[in-house]
């Protein structure tokens, strides 16, 4: 028994410390900069911070964060367009890591400014900056490696990567769990609300595919099975190319569907962290030749 436990130690010990193609994490670390463009740009044009700013309205405080308060109109609107410089930071690879750390602190405090107006996207997306923040995502594509060739390093340590791959796989497997307990789910009650604001259920083009009444049930079970089956499908490399073709599906219907901001964007990039570290270069042929002794 000892030493099958020192096995598999060793094992994992050799999985998470081998080098693999930095390529997947660097150009999710492009796709988070760009996300942050948005989600920026959201926070200093929308009416929501325009309510923090008026200081209008009750404010429902976290928990232990009841000291967090609203900065001066002109603080919070730089606040907006630091998190905005952040990003093209980010997006360059230039300070990127400092870029992170900043990017995490001031979503942190704009997530803990209400509770009542902050969504579990803006949470995860503290999460994904922090996480950031240990990961060498800047060692492809970046700016500053172009600009010195001699400082490339091509690979990172394979813990990074997996590091990535569970924080977006917590987020689709615990909704799974949360939908399987969840009566009004099972049920179909809140699919069927969720169809009719969507306005499915009024599509006259839908009555020629299906009957309407079975929407509801399909959104619910089919969305139950998904969150529970797609990091399996997505590890799995005989259906990793399927799960990424319905993963992606699914998040580009939420965009049209519904109003969820940048969240299915960043969960797309996030998916694609399950496909093979260097598949960007094989994508597009930027691998360097092997050398023939």
């Amino acid at each position: 028994m000892l030493a099958t436990v020192t096995r598999l130690k060793l094992r994992l010990d050799h999985e998470l410390t081998t080098e693999v193609s930095a390529a997947s994490t660097a150009l999710f670390r492009i796709c988070l900069g760009i996300v942050l463009v948005f989600h920026s740009l959201e926070y200093a044009t929308n009416s929501e911070l325009r309510q923090f700013t008026t200081h209008t309205g009750h404010f429902f405080y976290w928990e232990l964060f009841n000291w967090v308060r609203p900065l001066p109109d002109p603080l919070l609107i730089t606040l907006a367009w630091t998190l905005f410089g952040a990003a093209l930071f980010i997006l360059s690879g230039v300070l990127y890591r400092p870029a992170c750390a900043i990017a995490f602190l001031i979503s942190v405090y704009f997530f803990l400014l209400d509770r009542y107006r902050t969504v579990n996207h803006d949470y995860f997306l503290c999460l994904v900056c922090l996480l950031m923040v240990l990961i060498p995502a800047d060692r492809m594509f970046a700016l500053a490696r172009l600009l010195s060739p001699e400082s490339r390093h091509d690979t990172i340590p394979r813990a990074g990567l997996w590091s990535l791959r569970l924080q977006f796989g917590i987020p689709y497997f615990y909704g799974g769990l949360a939908k399987l307990f969840e009566p009004d789910w099972l049920s179909g009650d809140v699919t069927t609300s969720i169809a009719r604001s969507a306005g499915l259920l009024d599509q006259p083009y839908l009555f020629h595919v299906l009957d309407t009444r079975w929407i509801p049930w399909i959104l619910a079970y089919g969305g139950l099975l998904f969150d529970l089956l797609i990091v399996p499908l997505l590890i799995w490399p005989r259906t990793r190319l399927f799960a990424l073709a319905i993963a992606v599906g699914f998040h580009l219907t939420n965009v049209f569907i519904f109003d969820i901001e940048v969240f299915p964007w960043l969960m797309i990039a996030g998916t694609l962290l399950f496909l093979e570290p260097d598949w960007p270069l094989s994508l597009f042929s930027l691998s360097r030749e092997t050398p023939t002794s």
